[in-house]
């Protein structure tokens, strides 16, 4: 029954995402003009400033990998950032494309973080941090979106809500990320909450909170860490948006200064919720909204909003989905490898010392 209620709640999240991308692409080019727009543009569309945007969205993934680098560090794990930039474009594949995410996007993520070394414990909070460290970063961004349309808008009033929602998250999020002991105090709550849980659940679940609670305590994250990893979590969103700032020079349009960053900040915001893969049709349509909004022509709006969400969206599922498929052939290759290890040290084991490798190695022996 389980089982067959998931299957209908991933068939309808299918079914919601499919009717809000076409409605939201409906309305988007609700004319011809703006298709006809937009195509004229991308035929005179800048490969320089191109290539500057296609950089910046690089160097927002190399942010995001050089992000958990920096936590697994803090755990006393270490691992090459090759590796982690491409993990960082696989799972941005699959958070991308499949619905239900970021469910199986987060399991992969686990998984590799395991097949590097990290215990689970480590590998739960580096994932949760890495979240905390996001939305700290964006909430900078929010902030500095309102001063921008406040200074530079037609309006010189601030929008109340969002400086207030941004500020409010920022100080969340920072306690969140320093005070180790707000995810202790939150363990000890958990494991209080489970004890009358059935054993099979509660005698599991006690062992990963004992582990995490032990991990915790020796973790300490200074005003250093935090400050870095609050630039690392600003520098992925940033580079993001200058990806999307490239596109309006590439097109040889203006670029709105007193609305792009708020647009971006309040269309990730949207796009956060899991209504579609990767904010599908919802970050297009908010994206160009807010843009339009604040007094871009729809046209200019819309056409560069495509060509960045082609840059971020499109061109990393692509790459995302080639890193996925060497990331599982170095996987296989490495699990192979560790069963060939695990059934020859089986057979060297030492008979004298060992009564039962002797066994083993009598009863393989007629492999060689």
């Amino acid at each position: 029954m389980g089982l067959q209620q998931q299957s209908r709640r991933l068939l309808l999240r299918t079914l919601l995402s499919v009717i809000v991308i076409v409605v939201v692409f409906v309305l988007l080019f609700g004319s011809r003009s703006e298709l006809i727009f937009a195509l004229h543009r991308l035929t005179h569309l800048s490969f320089a400033w191109a290539f500057v945007a296609i950089g910046s969205e690089i160097a927002s993934i190399t942010c995001y990998a050089l992000l958990q680098r920096q936590l697994l560090t803090l755990t006393g794990h270490h691992i090459r950032f090759s590796s982690l930039f491409g993990l960082t474009l696989a799972t941005d594949a699959i958070a991308n494309s499949l619905p239900g995410e970021p469910l199986f996007s987060s399991a992969f993520r686990f998984t590799q973080y395991r097949r590097h070394g990290v215990d689970r414990s480590n590998a739960a909070w580096v994932m949760v941090a890495v979240l905390v460290a996001l939305a700290l970063g964006l909430s900078i961004l929010l902030l500095i979106g309102v001063s921008f349309a406040t200074i530079l808008g037609r309006h010189g009033t601030p929008d109340l809500v969002l400086t207030l929602v941004a500020i409010m998250l920022l100080v969340v999020m920072v306690i969140v990320l320093t005070r180790v002991s707000l995810w202790l105090w939150t363990l000890n709550l958990v494991a209080r909450g489970i004890k009358h849980a059935p054993r099979r659940v509660r005698l599991p679940s006690e062992r990963v909170l004992q582990r995490a609670n032990d991990m915790l305590a020796h973790l300490h994250i200074g005003p250093r860490d935090a400050s870095l990893l609050g630039l690392l979590g600003l520098g992925e969103w940033g580079f993001d948006l200058g990806c999307l700032i490239f596109i309006f020079p590439a097109l040889h349009l203006a670029i709105p200064w007193s609305s792009v960053v708020l647009a971006y900040s309040a269309s990730q915001i949207v796009g956060i919720l899991p209504i579609t893969p990767g904010g599908l049709g919802t970050i297009e349509g908010s994206l160009s909204g807010v843009l339009v909004a604040f007094a871009v022509k729809a046209h200019a709006a819309i056409t560069a909003v495509l060509v960045y969400r082609l840059i971020s969206y499109w061109i990393i599922i692509a790459v995302g989905w080639t890193a996925f498929v060497i990331i599982w052939v170095f996987t296989r290759r490495d699990t192979k490898h560790q069963a060939s290890s695990a059934r020859s040290a089986l057979i060297d084991r030492d008979p004298t010392t060992d009564h039962e490798g002797a066994q083993s190695s009598s009863s393989c022996s007629h492999r060689h």
